[in-house]
């Protein structure tokens, strides 16, 4: 019996990481206009992952009324009057009940666009990026990849944003939840997520693209923390003798 007591005690210590959960989430479509969004509570977030549309020609602004820091992944754009996609996250950001977000960093505004906030616990919080890829479609299909990535490790949750410029509201690939919108001003796009279990390859398809007009697609993982809590199977058996 005692040491079926520490076997127990040993799989509460050692047990599996704390998956990675979307708190909350909100999403914002602006067309020429510097715009903040309505609250969201980020409150117990260990990171917060943004996706943002624009057009190539205003560039990627963005910013938090609390002043966070934050680090911007590749972007993937034309130039002039065309689709770009970003994303950005904050590492142990500072939350709030009444978080907001907008367009605008003291450089510029995003204009004919939109943006996604995703609150997260249970992430990485030194070097959370895995993995990124996408890219610019000067002409595009009634679909569109970003790329292939593939995971370095299970359990991570896969971001993609969508830039559909001109058209209608892209489909949100299959196995992905998540946000699309189009803009008074007829740009859209959309980004969604994905939560794996088992590592392995992801290419996502947005659908309903402005066929022969121009987009942008992006895909990128983030980890969970590299360590799980170590125990002393000593001090256990201590306990249990």
């Amino acid at each position: 019996m005692k040491r079926l007591l520490l076997i127990f005690l040993l799989l509460i210590s050692f047990g599996s990481r704390g998956a990675i959960t979307v708190l909350s989430s909100v999403t914002k479509q602006f067309g020429t206009t510097r715009v903040f969004n309505t609250a969201i509570s980020t409150t117990g977030a260990s990171l917060i992952v943004v996706g943002l549309t624009y057009r190539a020609s205003e560039g990627a602004h963005f910013k938090d009324t609390l002043g966070n820091t934050w680090t911007q992944c590749n972007a993937y754009a034309g130039t002039g009057f065309t689709s770009g996609v970003t994303f950005f996250y904050c590492v142990n950001p500072t939350t709030s009940a009444n978080h907001y977000f907008g367009n605008w960093d003291g450089s510029g505004t995003s204009y004919y666009g939109g943006f996604s906030v995703f609150a997260l616990s249970g992430t990485a919080t030194s070097s959370p990026l895995d993995l990124q890829n996408g890219q610019y479609i000067a002409s595009l299909s009634s679909t569109a990849t970003p790329g292939s990535i593939t995971p370095s490790e299970n359990n991570c949750i896969v971001f993609t944003g969508c830039m559909n410029f001109n058209g209608t509201a892209p489909t949100i690939p299959t196995g992905y939840t998540g946000f699309n919108w189009t803009t008074g001003t007829a740009y859209a796009g959309g980004c969604g997520y994905k939560i794996q279990t088992t590592a392995g390859a992801e290419n996502p398809s947005w659908g309903n693209m402005n066929v022969g007009s121009n987009g942008a697609v992006n895909i990128l993982s983030i980890k969970e923390p590299s360590t799980a809590p170590t125990a002393n199977a000593g001090f256990f058996w201590n306990m249990v003798k």
